[in-house]
Parts: C-alpha cells; structure tokens; sequence
C-alpha cells in the first residue's frame, strides 16, 4: 500500500513541465510533497519560482490523473520506490540529482549496485554484438549483474549473455513503463522480468523522447561500479553514459578497436581521456575495489584471444573461420567454448532448416535443455549462421 507522501510524489512527477529539481526545491522548502500540493502561488512565488512555472503547477496539479497512473501502475504489475524507501539503490542516492521516485517492474536485486554497464551503439558491428554477449556472459559468471538502456544491439545481446549465464539483468528505461520500447524488445524485456528488473524514473505513459536519454544514462552511469564501452562512433549516445559515469566518479572502459574505424573513433576517444583499456576479465575485475572479493573462476587463457584468431578457427563458430572481421579487437571469448558445445551447436544447426521453426521445436528436436538451446541460438544468430523471426521462431541463412 502506497503511502499519502508516496502517491504525492506520483503526482508530482506526472505534472507537465515541473521537473526534477522544481520538485526537490519545493519539498526542501515546504517539508515534503503531500505539503507542496497544498500550495498556493503565494506561496510558490515565496521561492522565487519563475511565474510561468508557477502557473504551469497550479494548472497541472489540477488535470493530471494521479489515479489514472495508480491505475496504470497495477495494471502493468508494477511497484513505486521513494528515495525514503529502504529499497532504494544505494548507489544513487550518492548522485547530484538522484530521482525522487522510481517505477519498477519485476524485482530489485539484492547488492544492486554490483553491477557493470554495457553500452555501445545502437546498430554495432558483428564484433560488437559478439562482444557484447560475451563480455556480459563472463561478468555474470563472476557474479555481477549488467545494466544499460536495452534499446539497440550492444545492450540486446549483453542482457542475453547475462540471462544465459543464470544472471540477472537491469534496464533502465528512457520511457514510461507501459511502453517499453523499442517494441522489438518486448520478448526480452518479458524474460528479464522474470530474473531481473525493469526500471523507470518516467511516468507510466511517457514517450521515448530523445532528450530523455542523457537523463537515462546517468542513472545506468550512477548505479552501477563502471560503464564498459564496447564500440562507440564519435557521436556515440554510449560516449555521454561514459561521460557521466567520470563525473560520478566511476571508472570507464573501452575496448579498442581498428585504428580509424568508425565504431572504434569513440573508444579510442575514451582511452587518450584516460579509460582504462580491457585486457581480460581479470584485469577488470582487479579495477573494481568494491568486488575485490569476486574472483574470476577461469584463466586469461580461456577469456582473450585476438579477432585475427577467431578468424582462423579459435571460436565457437569455426565453420565461419572465412568470414572476415574488421579491425584487431580484442574479443572475449564466451567461457563455455569445449568440445561438447561444438557438438551441440551441430545438432541445433541441424535441426534448423531454410523454413521457419519454433524454439520449443528445437529444443524437442535437439533434446537439450532450453537454456542451452537458447545461449546456441544467440551465438548462432550473431555470427549470421541462423536469423530470428517474430514470434520465437528461426530459420538457417544457410
């Protein structure tokens, strides 16, 4: 049950042009948001609030429906946290201006703030995606958990490197809950509910505005111990999560690329700033004081290998030893690269033929666990041997 100051809060939050820090200005000034309703624009003008921001409150507070987004917030199986709730993340009350409520979907973590994020573009090369996945697979295996936005392919596949390693994943979102864009998503952000949590600082029914997004990033930069950047163009969106996670005092990685790619002019823009550039697992792991405890439970040997490696047969998916990958990343491997998966990757390729298949097919086909199954198809699916269709459904490219 919310309380009154609670559900003052919501209706705070979902009154047109009345930001962040009008909000947290009025309640400093008047005690708390249940007293701020109550205001009259005597009062307001009492703080010097501007009079168009005055008249824009007075209006609002009047013809918004806090009972509507209540209604929206059970309707979508959703929770409201206070910056007063103990179940608040640590991690960002210690920001400038950490939001004074937040829409959750699913369920908080414990030691939330464990946590990693892994960003990079919205469209990323093969590497990319590959490295995506398999830099969360390792990070989960060690017992952190990942964070980003979920809305392009670098935080696609590193939530699904994250679920498939057993972990459980954040997203924050830059839109209100009952949206959950981008739509293409939406199968995967249904999974990560079940593991993992959806959160927003938006009311139910906000937009995926654009200018929303640097507001976005820097709670992924605040609640979490670092952001790795995976591939960056120049006017990468990743490069102000980057930004943001310095000026909060977090540290920033960046995986280097070709020298002159596009997707690799931001992280090198990163590095000559002073990102610490990944070498291993290990080696970030080592970074992070705060998870000192944490120990990687597998060698350099059998996380890093150089792309030029990969290419000649090294990864999971030799049979695409041929394919050409640009540049000279260094790609994490996925740690569960032995003989027995080479083989199962065989037999869920060769159940999946030119015509279109269901994964619960596969798996009876294949029979394999679903969540083995699954971590194959992904990989499958980066490496442009299978595609996925709507509906959970894959078919063979080749």
């Amino acid at each position: 049950m919310l309380s009154n100051e609670a559900k003052s809060l919501i209706h705070l939050n979902i009154i047109p042009g009345i930001g962040l820090q009008t909000t947290r200005t009025l309640i400093n000034a008047f005690g708390s948001a249940e007293q701020v309703l109550a205001l009259q624009k005597r009062d307001l003008e009492a703080v010097d609030l501007a009079d168009d921001v005055c008249q824009r409150f007075i209006n609002g507070r009047s013809t918004v429906s806090v009972e509507q987004e209540l209604e929206l917030i059970e309707k979508f199986n959703c929770q409201v946290v206070t910056i007063d709730d103990a179940v608040y993340p640590q991690p960002l009350r210690k920001i400038c201006d950490p939001p004074l409520i937040l829409y959750v979907k699913g369920e908080l973590p414990q030691n939330i703030g464990n946590s990693l994020a892994v960003v990079g573009p919205r469209r990323p090369t093969r590497c990319g995606r590959r490295l995506s996945y398999d830099i969360a697979y390792a990070l989960t295996q060690n017992g952190l958990k990942i964070v980003n936005g979920g809305f392009g392919d670098v935080d696609t596949y590193a939530h699904r490197g994250a679920l498939d390693a057993g972990g459980r994943t954040v997203v924050i979102m830059g839109c209100g809950l009952s949206i959950l864009y981008p739509a293409s998503n939406q199968q995967l952000f249904e999974k990560i509910v079940t593991s993992g949590t959806l959160i927003s600082e938006y009311s139910m029914t906000m937009p995926p505005f654009g200018s929303n997004v640097p507001r976005r990033n820097r709670l992924i930069s605040g609640l979490t111990l670092g952001t790795i950047v995976v591939e960056a163009t120049e006017c990468s969106g990743s490069l102000i999560t980057a930004r943001l996670a310095a000026e909060q005092g977090k540290e920033v990685f960046a995986v280097s690329g070709q020298i002159g790619a596009d997707m690799s002019k931001g992280t090198y823009q990163l590095i000559s700033s002073g990102a610490i550039l990944i070498h291993s697992i290990d080696d970030l792991l080592s970074q992070l004081s705060q998870v000192g405890n944490i120990r990687p439970n597998i060698t350099d040997g059998q996380i890093l290998s150089d792309a030029d490696e990969l290419i000649r047969g090294n990864s999971r998916y030799s049979a695409n030893a041929n394919r050409k990958v640009e540049g000279n990343i260094k790609k994490i491997v996925s740690v569960t690269e032995t003989a027995s998966d080479a083989k199962e990757d065989k037999i869920v390729i060769s159940v999946i033929g030119a015509d279109k298949i269901h994964i619960d097919q596969i798996v009876r086909n294949a029979n394999l666990p679903v969540h083995k199954v699954s971590g194959i198809l992904t990989m499958l699916e980066i490496n442009g041997i299978i595609e996925q269709l709507p509906g959970k459904f894959y078919r063979n490219l080749n």
